[in-house]
């Protein structure tokens, strides 16, 4: 029996590692992949999409006219990633940032006030390597799989929406009233937007024209 708990604990701890290295590696890859990605890119101004894969999923966007968005969304990361990413990607030139994160940071277990800050330092790295840039912050949408993180969600939100008032490079846009978001906005994993979903949270014309 006791060589049995102590193979299940060795197990146990063996398993837990390789889940994260495998998403350590996945974060990575992803990193690495964007920016030698745009290491090949013509030097231009462009626009910048990124965040989590609620990022990643917009596949087409309704636009301005003339506007080039580079889709930097992370599957599955946290905020240090895509830090990460910012700082060693060789863009040049951005002109407009749409950023959504901090669902997945609040999903595992970290605290309202960590995640603001965390986000709040990818923002001061963004208007560092990109002063000319005009930066939207989209709110942390309320996810009704998530429905029991939706206090800590609106904490994160209103630190953000509070930073934005005290400058002008960022602007925090939300369109979550104090009632709970139509199902008919999500996939039925109750996490990811459908296109109708997009369209009420994600206005890009509106946002950007």
């Amino acid at each position: 029996m006791a060589k049995f708990k102590l193979f299940f604990a060795i197990f146990s701890i063996v398993l837990i590692c390789l889940m994260l290295f495998g998403r350590f590696y996945l974060s990575k890859q992803q990193s690495f992949n964007y920016i030698y990605q745009d290491f090949k890119l013509e030097p231009q101004d462009y626009n910048l999409l990124l965040g989590t894969s609620t990022i990643k999923r917009i596949d087409k966007l309704a636009t301005c006219d003339g506007l080039t968005w580079l889709n930097r969304g992370f599957v599955n990361t946290h905020m240090a990633e895509i830090i990460f990413y910012i700082e060693h990607s060789k863009v040049e030139s951005v002109r407009n940032i749409l950023i959504y994160a901090g669902e997945n940071h609040i999903r595992a277990f970290e605290e309202p006030e960590e995640t603001s800050q965390l986000y709040i330092a990818l923002i001061n790295l963004l208007k560092s390597k990109y002063p000319d840039a005009h930066i939207v912050v989209v709110g942390i949408k309320p996810s009704p799989a998530r429905a029991k993180l939706w206090d800590k969600f609106k904490r994160v939100n209103f630190n953000l929406r509070y930073q934005a008032e005290q400058e002008k490079q960022f602007t925090f846009y939300s369109n979550w009233s104090d009632e709970p978001a139509s199902l008919n906005l999500f996939l039925d994993d109750g996490v990811h937007l459908n296109a109708q979903g997009y369209h009420y949270f994600f206005p890009i014309k509106e946002l950007f024209c």
